[in-house]
C-alpha cells in the first residue's frame, strides 16, 4: 500500500513538472517572437524574459539556455542611441535579468543614463513605475527612492489603501504597481500594510470576474511582499484550472480564449514561487 501511495505522489509531481515545462516553453516561444530585429516588442520581451531567469541556472533546460543566449545576442546588437526612453528602460531590465542568470554582464553604471525623470510624474501609474525602476525589482533587497518620489506616491493613496477611483478591476494594475513600489522603496510600515490589505481584499472579486491575469499578479506580488492571503490555495486552484492545453493562461476567462503573454509569464513566476515554498517545507 505504501508503494502505491508513493507512486501516486510521484505521478502527481511529474504531472506538475510537465505542466510547468509546457508553460515555460510557451514563454520561450513568445519571447522569440518578441525579439524581432525589425520591430521588437520591448515591454513584452522584458515581461517574458523575467520569469525565465528567476532562480535559473544555465544548463537546467536546453530550450531556455538557447532562448537566453539568443536574447543576449539580440541585446548586444542594439544601437542604444535609437531607443526611446521606455525601450531603454526595458533594455536595461533585460540585461539585468540576464546578468542574474549568469548569461550577460551588466554595463557599467556610467554607461547607462538614468531611465527615470528627475521629477515625480503626475500620473500615479507612471509614478509607481518610476519608483519600481528606482528601487529595483528584487523584493529581497529594498532600494532607495529619489527624493520626493515616494512621498508623492503616498500622497496619492486613498483612505482605503488603494490608489484608483475607478472600478476595482479597471484600477487594479495601478493599485498593484503602487503597492509593490511602496514595498520595494521601503515606505513606512503602516502605509505598506494598508495598501497590501486593500490589494488582498480584491482577490475574491478578481476570481468572480474571471480576471486571470490580475489575480495571478496579485498572488505573485503578495508572495513577494510576504503578505498573507486567506484562502490563497482556492485562488491558486482556480488559476490552475484555467490553464490552456498549450500551457498558457488567458488574460480574462472566456470560452476558447487565447493564451496571453503577460498572464502566462506571471503564471510561470507563480509556479516557481510555489515550488520554492514547497522545497522549503
Amino acid at each position: 500500500m505504501a508503494l502505491i501511495v508513493a507512486l501516486l505522489t510521484l505521478a502527481a509531481r511529474c504531472a506538475s513538472a510537465a505542466e510547468t515545462d509546457a508553460t515555460r516553453h510557451w514563454v520561450v516561444a513568445a519571447l522569440a517572437e518578441s525579439l524581432n530585429p525589425d520591430a521588437p516588442h520591448w515591454n513584452r520581451a522584458a515581461s517574458l524574459l523575467f520569469p525565465l531567469t528567476r532562480g535559473y541556472h544555465v544548463g537546467d533546460d536546453a530550450a531556455v539556455d538557447a532562448a537566453l543566449a539568443d536574447a543576449a545576442v539580440f541585446l548586444s546588437a542594439i544601437d542604444l542611441a535609437l531607443l526611446s526612453d521606455d525601450a531603454r528602460a526595458d533594455y536595461d531590465l533585460m540585461r539585468g535579468f540576464l546578468a542574474d542568470a549568469g548569461v550577460m554582464t551588466t554595463p557599467p553604471d556610467s554607461a547607462a543614463p538614468p531611465v527615470v525623470s528627475h521629477a515625480p510624474a503626475d500620473d500615479p501609474f507612471t509614478l509607481a513605475n518610476q519608483l519600481n525602476a528606482q528601487c529595483g525589482f528584487d523584493p529581497r533587497k529594498p532600494g532607495r527612492a529619489h527624493p520626493g518620489f515616494l512621498q508623492a506616491l503616498i500622497q496619492k493613496m486613498h483612505f482605503h489603501g488603494g490608489f484608483s477611483s475607478a472600478d476595482p478591476l479597471e484600477g487594479f494594475y495601478l493599485d498593484s504597481h503602487a503597492t509593490l513600489a511602496l514595498h520595494l522603496c521601503a515606505a513606512p510600515q503602516a502605509v505598506r500594510q494598508r495598501a497590501q490589505a486593500h490589494l488582498a481584499h480584491l482577490a475574491p472579486l478578481l476570481m468572480q470576474r474571471g480576471a486571470l491575469d490580475a489575480l495571478t499578479e496579485l498572488l505573485v506580488f503578495l508572495n513577494w511582499m510576504r503578505t498573507p492571503l486567506p484562502m490563497w490555495r482556492r485562488y491558486d486552484a482556480y488559476i490552475e484550472s484555467q490553464v490552456n492545453a498549450d500551457g498558457g493562461l488567458c488574460r480574462m476567462r472566456r470560452p476558447g480564449c487565447a493564451s496571453d503573454w503577460h498572464a502566462t509569464s506571471l503564471l510561470l513566476e507563480w509556479r516557481r514561487l510555489k515550488q520554492a515554498a514547497h522545497n522549503d517545507e
